[in-house]
């Protein structure tokens, strides 16, 4: 199965950070005295047999992933706009993983334990998500959105593996979801508003979701449950970037 990956990194510095950071791009902003962008890059680098990545930044960030050999993409003017973006510059494969550009700790054994667990699975697009017990293991003071379940709690990954035919028709959706990401109650409303009161009582099963989704998007999707909590690890906001920092190397 042919894959090619494609980096989400398309903000201007114009929002949390803008007062902290006079970096052009949140991209550039320095974690550890690097790019934020790099850690990522490296994990990539060092996955086998990606056919090409592909990165969707501003122009600003050229310079920054030249040693990488990346392509650079222009972003869109939304979410779906950049998954365009990165699909048109990307080398032509049948699945695309699609991944966060501000996921600082994932390293090249995270991304390829999800392939691992994504090649075991039947599916067509495929998430990864992380038990609360899990993540505060090992990031006990890091805010995270949790979705309270019949199989656990869980929050949600930085990356997602779909087949590359199923990415458009999908994309009708991808922008709902997507800003409704840090409220499970609008997410659901956008998936089947009948599971609300099931939710509020955690009686809504991994495998439900999983079904209505699908149903949703028109292509078979399936959660992926990795105990790598770095996965689930993003930095939206400056005091994240301290956090981060802080942790032992």
């Amino acid at each position: 199965m042919t894959i090619s990956a494609i980096v989400l990194a398309g903000r201007s510095n114009d929002g949390a950070f803008r007062e902290a950071y006079a970096e052009e791009a949140e991209a550039l902003i320095p974690l550890r005295g690097r790019p934020l962008i790099a850690p990522i890059l490296d994990a990539l680098a060092g996955v086998d047999g990606l056919l090409s990545v592909t990165v969707v930044a501003p122009p600003a960030v050229a310079e920054a992933i030249r040693a990488w050999g990346a392509l650079r993409v222009d972003p869109g003017d939304s979410l779906t706009g950049s998954i365009r973006q990165g699909l048109a510059g990307a080398a032509h494969s049948e699945r695309v993983l699609f991944v966060a550009g501000d996921a600082p700790l994932v390293t090249t054994a995270t991304i390829n334990a999800f392939l691992s667990a994504c090649a075991s699975m039947t599916g067509q697009f495929f998430y990864p998500i992380v038990t609360k017990e899990c993540y505060e293991e090992r990031f006990p003071d890091s805010h995270r959105t949790w979705v309270r379940l019949k199989d656990g709690t869980f929050t949600g990954g930085n990356m997602f593996l779909v087949d590359r035919d199923v990415v458009e028709p999908g994309l009708a959706v991808v922008d709902r979801l997507y800003a409704a990401r840090k409220n499970p109650l609008r997410m659901l409303q956008i998936i089947r508003p009948a599971l609300i009161l099931k939710l509020l009582l955690g009686r809504v099963a991994v495998q439900e979701l999983e079904e209505q989704v699908s149903r949703l998007v028109g292509a078979r999707g399936r959660a992926v449950v990795l105990a790598h909590p770095e996965i689930a690890l993003d930095v939206d906001r400056p005091e994240d970037i301290a956090y981060v920092e802080g942790l032992p190397l």
